[in-house]
């Protein structure tokens, strides 16, 4: 489903020249959790224990409901392969660019408040776009990923900004290469503008609108873009790794810093398979009040495929959604992927939320997982 034919050939390329994995830890004799009969769970998990066996992935955790029902929730292999560590079910994963829909969210909320307009232009609140090239970017733009910036699109390093407004400032200086509104190009720096906005537009952190708006309201406990060392939460935070030409290699874990010491909106969540699931839940929800405050049209609107380029590596993208095939012709499935090996989507025409967490940056699990769900449960 993304980068499909790149992130497998690479992936495979890379795993064949490595050492052998330590033996798969047995996840078959763990009560079950879920309806799914036993038959279909043992499919499932024993052809995710032949990819961990390969270390595509090094661990990973699936979750599937359907209907309001739960499935399937079930982890397999290592959280750290390193320490011996078998993952277990609720570990508290890097969303990365899985982070972008809850951004999103906070956006569509405004909107639906009137707060903001979607095609009024960011200017007014974002004042260094007001220049030739940048001064028509409107929300629609951000949303749909055709403001016109490249990727990640943004000046320099993120290390080098104090603040996601001064790094949104800094982008908007530049301004996007593309005349907005006419290509789809899918760009971080879009995303990074999106959340400045909200945070502006509210006049809070863009932390504590996510936390005010989003998480408290959903029952989102085990999502966070910051911890203590003591915080329970981060204790269930597991290592990321990466698969390199060598082999794969660990590359980060909870000791060392995160990235920028302030939620960059591009990525930054972590969160666990459940917190998730909810978060794709509420936007399944038909009735508004009871979904994710975002009102039925722009719910439609968002799960709609809109301007994309033929180098599109989904097959289309809403409103900060990426888009895929569904069971009903005419309808999409909605999602999104996060580059530390992340996916998640929910398909209105089978009523299900499929969850699949690895930590694992470049396993082409991700590409597989989708076929292999379909395959058991159809």
């Amino acid at each position: 489903m993304y980068r499909i034919l790149l992130l497998w050939s690479l992936a495979t390329l890379a795993l064949s020249c490595r050492a052998p994995a330590p033996d798969v830890p047995s996840t078959l004799s763990r009560a079950p959790a879920g309806s799914l009969d036993g038959e279909r769970r043992e499919t499932i998990l024993k052809e995710l224990a032949l990819w961990v066996a390969e270390e595509d992935p090094v661990g990973c955790e699936l979750l599937i409901i359907e209907r309001g029902q739960l499935l399937l929730h079930d982890a397999v292999g290592w959280s750290d392969r390193e320490g011996g560590v078998a993952w277990e079910p609720g570990a508290i994963c890097r969303l990365r660019s899985l982070t972008k829909p809850y951004i999103a969210t906070l956006a569509l909320q405004l909107i639906t408040e009137g707060a903001l307009s979607l095609d009024e232009p960011i200017t007014r609140w974002l004042p260094t776009f007001d220049h030739d090239t940048a001064r028509t970017i409107t929300p629609r733009h951000l949303l749909q990923q055709t403001a016109g910036f490249d990727q990640p699109g943004y000046p320099g390093d993120l290390v080098e900004y104090g603040s996601l407004r001064e790094l949104a400032d800094a982008i908007g200086r530049v301004g996007p290469r593309r005349v907005p509104g006419t290509v789809f190009v899918y760009s971080d720096a879009s995303t990074i503008v999106l959340g400045a906005l909200v945070a502006e537009v509210c006049g809070k952190p863009l932390e504590l609108l996510l936390a005010e708006r989003l998480l408290a309201p959903q029952g989102l406990e085990e999502t966070l873009s910051e911890w203590a060392a003591e915080d329970p939460l981060a204790q269930r935070i597991v290592p990321t790794y990466q698969v390199t030409e060598a082999g794969v290699a660990r590359y980060w874990d909870r000791s060392q810093t995160r990235l920028v010491p302030w939620l960059r909106a591009s990525g930054g969540l972590f969160a666990s398979a459940a917190d998730v699931a909810k978060l794709l839940g509420a936007w399944l929800e038909r009735d508004a009040e009871r979904g994710v405050g975002v009102s039925n049209d722009l719910r439609q609107a968002a799960r709609a495929a809109s301007l994309q380029s033929r180098a599109s590596p989904f097959l289309a993208y809403g409103f900060h959604w990426q888009l895929f095939s569904s069971a009903r012709p005419g309808t999409w499935s909605f999602g999104h992927t996060g580059s530390d090996g992340t996916i998640a989507w929910a398909d209105p025409s089978r009523d299900r939320v499929v969850v699949f967490l690895t930590q694992t940056r470049g396993t082409s699990s991700v590409a597989r997982i989708p076929s292999l769900i379909d395959r058991v449960l159809e």
